[in-house]
């Protein structure tokens, strides 16, 4: 409709983050909630300020608010959509990795949406490389790893709001593994998720099929 594009909110990079690669995502109170990832400076250097990335969320008028900020955490930067549970808290996960060069445990996190009340609900290893979770039609979270599980080359995982991960399926050499980014739900309920040189399906309770 020709609409002149508006611009809410641009990112600096030392003060409020960079990269928001993720998708945003609407919650309940109608703010739009979102992530943004590591910060390297053009000399490739770390920012000290941004290294880890951060939690914001934007208004209807578009003012911009930081809520969260992965900064010395130890869990790494965010990575995938946001999701919101049935009592409006937040989960996400973060990728383990936190700086140039460095990794740490990635882990699935709960949060309120006003920043407070961080907590880590469980701890994935450090070569893991968590990829996003998405809400199943069970209402458990379902994600994917890249680089654990039995043959090390990724897994696919679910979760309760508690943080009670269960490994569902490990990829294997056959199947094309590790997996590449999130999944996604299917019409029919179903989990699909996308390796190197193959398309699979899972069921919720991990029968993959490719």
């Amino acid at each position: 409709d020709n609409k002149p594009l508006r611009i809410d909110h641009f990112f600096e990079g030392a003060a409020d983050g960079a990269r928001p690669t993720a998708a945003l995502v609407r919650g309940s109170d109608g703010y739009l909630y979102g992530t943004t990832g590591v910060f390297i400076t053009s000399d490739g250097l770390r920012d000290a300020a941004a290294t880890a990335g951060s939690i914001f969320r934007l208004n209807s008028y578009g003012t911009y608010e930081q809520v969260y900020s992965f900064q010395n955490t130890g869990t790494g930067a965010p990575v995938g959509p946001l999701l919101e549970t049935s009592d409006g808290a937040l989960i996400g996960l973060t990728s383990g990795f936190s700086a140039w060069m460095t990794v740490e445990n990635g882990v699935l996190f709960r949060i309120d949406r006003d920043g407070s009340n961080f907590r880590s609900l469980a701890t994935f290893e450090q070569s893991a490389r968590a990829q996003g979770i998405v809400t199943g039609p069970n209402g458990l979270f379902y994600g994917t790893t890249a680089a654990d599980g039995d043959n090390g080359r990724g897994t696919l995982f679910r979760s309760d709001a508690n943080g009670n991960v269960t490994r569902l399926h490990s990829f294997t050499e056959a199947e094309d593994g590790p997996p590449l980014g999130p999944i996604i739900v299917s019409s029919d309920g179903s989990l699909l998720g996308a390796t190197a040189n193959t398309v699979y399906r899972a069921t919720t309770d991990g029968e993959v099929t490719t």
